[in-house]
């Protein structure tokens, strides 16, 4: 296909000489450029990076290392998290949480000890990463009621609140700490 581009002939031209047709390579890419916005006692940095190309920044996920999703891991970050003591940490993808999670593309601490759920009258909801049935990553402000786990978006407009059953559903942890950077696509 470069080839065809580069001499400005047709594919099909290419292709007589060969004994099948050409397989066209996979073009995604396998490093996206971002910005990484890091912000600590009031101060703001920045620093670009590359994400690994398979990773889909549209949707939830779970890491246990804050640089899985870097290729490759931007050493200028590790100051600001050698003193982190957290063992799994999950994407937020979107501002549905927002204000608590106030910017899309965010990576969070987790906590994954101690997974119990408040119930309804609690005050202090926490944000939740679970999997639903069929392995699906969810995350949301969760509570207990009764054998019910009910799961919100609440800055998604028309989202409605999820209730699941609690047998049906794998709690993952919960948010515990400060958003540790959120991410700009360039």
């Amino acid at each position: 296909m470069s080839l065809a581009l580069i001499f400005r002939i047709p594919l099909e031209e290419l292709e007589r000489g060969l004994e099948g047709p050409v397989q066209v390579p996979d073009t995604k890419p396998i490093v996206r450029p971002v910005v990484i916005q890091v912000r600590r006692n009031d101060r703001e940095f920045e620093y670009h990076a590359t994400v690994k190309g398979e990773i889909d920044l549209g949707r939830p996920a779970i890491y246990k290392n804050w640089d899985d999703m870097f290729r490759p891991t931007p050493l200028r970050l590790q100051r600001h998290f050698k003193r982190l003591q957290c063992s799994l940490f999950g994407w937020v993808p979107d501002e549905s949480l927002s204000p608590m999670v106030r910017y899309s593309r965010s990576l969070v601490p987790l906590n994954e000890h101690r997974l119990a759920l408040g119930d309804e009258n609690n005050v202090d909801k926490r944000i939740w990463f679970v999997y639903l049935t069929g392995e699906v990553l969810d995350f949301g402000i969760a509570f207990q009621e009764g054998r019910w786990l009910y799961l919100s978006k609440p800055n998604l407009p028309g989202a409605p609140v999820q209730r699941i059953l609690r047998s049906r559903v794998d709690l993952v942890g919960y948010v515990a700490g400060k958003v540790l950077f959120h991410l700009d696509l360039l």
